[in-house]
C-alpha cells in the first residue's frame, strides 16, 4: 500500500470512528432524555436547539472559505497569506460571537411568551437558552480552528475532538438524568462537553500553527473580502436548509 493510500485509509478510519461514536451517543441518549425529562420539558429542549440552529446563518460561508484558503496557502507555503486568512476569519467570528452571546443573554426572557413556554418551565427554558445559546455563539468562533485543521488535512485531530465531546456529553448527560437535575442540569452538561471540545481545538490549533498570533491591528480587509466572496454562494444553501 502506498503512503497516500495508507493516509487515506487512516483518515477514513478516524472519520468513521467519529461518526459511529456520535451515532451511538444519539441512539443511547435520546430515549433516555425523553423519559427523564417528560414530554413537555423535552419539547422545550428540542425547541431551544432547533431555534439556535439559525445562528449558523451568520457564518456567511466564511468557514468554508477558510478551509479553502488555508489549504491553498499552506500548500504553497505562503505563510503571510495563511496567517492573514486566519486573522481575518477569527476577528470576524469573534465580533459575531460577542454580539450573538449578548443578544441571546438579554433577549432570552422575551421569547418565553412568543413560544408559549409553560410557566412551570419558564426559568429552566431561559437558563437553557442562555447557556446553550452563548456557547453556540462561540462555536462559530471555534469553527475557525476546526476549518484550519481541516485545511491542512489534520482530520485525526478533528475526529479526536468530536469523539471526546460525544463521550463527555453522553457521560455528563447520563449523570444529570440519573440525579434528576432537569433541563438546567442537561444544559450545563452539554455546555461543559462543548467547551472541552473548544479547549482541545484551541490547543491543537496553537500547536499546528505556532507562528500565528491574533491581531486586530493586522486585520486585512482585502483578505476578508476574498473570504466573503468565495463563501457567499453557500449562504443560499444554508438559508434554504433552515427554511426547510
Amino acid at each position: 500500500m502506498s503512503s497516500r493510500s495508507a493516509r487515506f485509509a487512516i483518515l477514513l478510519l478516524w472519520n468513521s470512528a467519529a461518526f459511529v461514536v456520535s451515532l451511538v451517543s444519539a441512539f443511547v441518549l435520546s430515549p433516555l432524555v425523553v423519559r427523564g425529562l417528560g414530554i413537555e420539558a423535552y419539547g422545550v429542549w428540542a425547541l431551544v436547539f432547533s431555534m439556535l440552529e439559525y445562528l449558523n446563518v451568520v457564518d456567511l460561508g466564511i468557514r468554508s472559505a477558510t478551509v479553502k484558503y488555508v489549504a491553498r496557502h499552506a500548500a504553497l507555503k505562503e505563510e503571510a497569506r495563511l496567517h492573514g486568512t486566519l486573522n481575518a476569519s477569527l476577528i470576524y467570528f469573534l465580533g459575531i460571537a460577542l454580539v450573538l452571546a449578548a443578544g441571546v443573554y438579554f433577549l432570552a426572557g422575551l421569547s418565553v411568551p412568543f413560544f408559549h413556554v409553560p410557566p412551570a418551565l419558564g426559568s429552566d427554558y431561559i437558563l437553557l437558552l442562555r447557556l446553550t445559546g452563548m456557547t453556540m455563539a462561540f462555536q462559530l468562533l471555534f469553527n475557525v480552528p476546526r476549518a484550519a485543521l481541516e485545511g491542512i488535512q489534520d482530520f485525526p485531530s478533528v475526529s479526536r475532538v468530536n469523539i471526546t465531546v460525544s463521550a463527555v456529553r453522553t457521560t455528563l448527560c447520563l449523570l444529570a438524568l440519573h440525579y434528576k437535575l432537569g433541563l438546567g442540569g442537561l444544559g450545563w452538561a452539554t455546555v461543559a462537553a462543548t467547551w472541552s471540545g473548544f479547549l482541545m481545538l484551541g490547543w491543537t490549533f496553537k500547536r499546528r500553527f505556532r507562528g500565528f498570533t491574533l491581531s486586530l491591528r493586522d486585520f486585512d480587509l482585502a483578505i476578508f473580502r476574498q473570504l466573503f466572496h468565495y463563501g457567499l454562494p453557500t449562504v443560499l444553501g444554508s438559508l434554504s436548509g433552515q427554511f426547510l
